[in-house]
């Protein structure tokens, strides 16, 4: 009689397969990184980012599911993702994320009076204003703008601090303040 050999049934798990995404970067502003990683029958506990910014001392890495990194300069990172599931499986995922400096931001005003519209110019000679998305001025005096070239009508004489803020087309932000006096008339 043959022996009887004794058989087990074996299980194949498959690892999670790791995936991030993340908001356009600019240096200055924090960047929000998302897990989007899929975990293929298991339940991924675990998430190890390195986000390639050893400048940023501990801040360089992170062990949150989403976290956000604020990078200390322009260029490219080279950002790692490690996920583990509760099997003890892992994936690993990494992606090159660039880092763009924030926009020159300058503009131009002319004199004014009180009660006559001072007029706001955005200075092209600074400024690419191909790649703006977004206009937002601060006249100092509680009126805004979106427009580039705005004007404003100031009430009463004085000293005020207009700013200009700038989003370009991929997201980064960039701003002056400048005083502007009104004269009387």
């Amino acid at each position: 009689t043959a022996a009887s050999i004794p058989r087990s049934t074996v299980s194949i798990i498959p690892s999670p397969t790791a995936l991030f995404s993340f908001t356009q970067g600019c240096f200055g502003q924090s960047t929000q990184f998302t897990d989007n990683s899929l975990a293929n029958g298991g339940t991924i506990i675990s998430w190890n980012w390195d986000f390639g910014d050893p400048s940023s001392g501990t801040f360089n890495h992170s062990t949150q599911q989403n976290p956000s990194h604020m990078f200390t300069a322009s260029g490219d990172f080279i950002v790692s993702l490690i996920v583990g599931d509760i099997n003890g499986c892992s994936d690993t995922i990494t992606q090159v994320v660039t880092m763009d400096d924030p926009p020159e931001v300058a503009f131009n005003y002319e004199a004014a009076c009180l009660g006559m519209p001072t007029l706001f110019s955005v200075d092209e000679t600074v400024v690419d204003i191909t790649n703006v998305q977004e206009f937002n001025w601060d006249f100092g005096d509680g009126n805004t703008s979106t427009i580039q070239n705005p004007e404003n009508t100031y009430a009463t004489i004085g000293s005020y601090q207009v700013t200009l803020s700038i989003t370009t087309l991929s997201g980064c932000i960039g701003m002056v303040t400048e005083t502007v006096e009104i004269n009387p008339l």
